[in-house]
């Protein structure tokens, strides 16, 4: 039983890093798409410029910072 839970453990460890590395592939695709479409560093949402600490920070970061405190918020409001 310890072998086998060890192995349902260690499998659903490696889906859970897969589906991160899935995940961040799709951002860093759509951040590549952004650069040839000369969107990169601007917000998807009100098109403001998006902060040279925060791309430096995360490259692939769609919206300011303040655009995504707020969906931040929203999120956390609607989850409750």
């Amino acid at each position: 039983p310890l072998d086998r839970a060890s192995h349902e453990e260690s499998q659903r460890m490696e889906l859970r890093s897969s589906d991160r590395r899935r995940k961040l592939q799709i951002k860093i695709d759509s951040a590549l798409g952004r650069i040839r479409d000369n969107l990169y560093g601007f917000c998807r949402t009100c098109n403001a410029e998006i902060g040279l600490e925060r791309l430096e920070a995360r490259p692939t970061a769609d919206e300011c910072i303040r655009c995504k405190t707020v969906a931040e918020i929203h999120e956390k409001r609607s989850s409750r």
